[in-house]
C-alpha cells in the first residue's frame, strides 16, 4: 500500500513537471507535511492520549485486580489442591473457570471500547490537522501539499513545524 502511494506521488510530481511550462513550474508552490509527527507531537494528540487514559484508567485497574485475584486462586489451587477436600477443590476449580470466562469477556469488552474511543479520537485529530493544513495552504498560497509516502523532503518545503505551531495555537 505504501509503495503504491510513493509511486503515485512520484508520478504526480513528475507529471506536474512535464505538463507545465518552465515559467509555470517556477510559480508552483509545493510543501510537505510529516503527518506521523503531527499525530505524535501535536497538543491535540496529547489531549487525546490524556482523554483515553482518564476514560479507561479505572477499568484497566479493575481488570488488573481481577487478574491478580485469579492468579492468587490458581496459585492456591496448585499449592493446596492436594490437601483440599474434593468438594473444596472442585469449588475452587469452578470459581477459577468462572473467573477466567468473566475476565476474558471483560477484557474483550475493554479492548473493543478502547478501540472505538481511539478511532473517534483519531478521527477528530485528523480533522483538526486537515483543517489547519488547508487553512495554512490557502493563506500561504501553496498549490500542493503532500503527506504520507514522501521519502525525502528538504527543509525548504517541509511545513511540519509551521503546521504544528498552528495546531498548538488552536488549543
Amino acid at each position: 500500500m505504501t509503495v503504491k502511494r510513493i509511486a503515485f506521488a512520484a508520478v504526480l510530481l513528475a507529471g506536474l513537471g512535464l505538463a507545465m511550462p518552465a515559467a509555470a513550474q517556477q510559480d508552483l508552490k509545493i510543501g510537505v507535511v510529516n503527518l506521523a509527527r503531527l499525530v505524535t507531537e501535536s497538543p491535540q494528540a496529547q489531549r487525546a492520549r490524556q482523554n483515553m487514559e482518564g476514560q479507561f484508567a479505572s477499568r484497566m485497574e479493575e481488570l488488573q485486580e481481577r487478574r491478580e485475584k485469579l492468579q492468587s486462586d490458581v496459585e492456591r489451587l496448585k499449592r493446596d489442591g492436594s490437601v483440599m477436600s474434593d468438594e473444596a477443590r472442585q469449588k475452587l476449580e469452578d470459581s477459577i473457570r468462572d473467573q477466567q470466562r468473566r475476565l476474558r469477556l471483560a477484557q474483550e469488552e475493554y479492548n473493543e471500547d478502547v478501540q472505538r474511543a481511539e478511532q473517534q479520537e483519531m478521527q477528530e485529530l485528523r480533522q483538526d490537522i486537515r483543517e489547519v493544513i488547508d487553512t495554512y495552504a490557502r493563506e500561504q498560497g501553496y498549490d500542493l501539499i503532500v503527506g504520507d509516502g514522501i521519502l525525502y523532503a528538504g527543509e525548504r518545503v517541509d511545513l511540519t513545524d509551521k503546521v504544528l505551531a498552528r495546531l498548538k495555537d488552536k488549543m
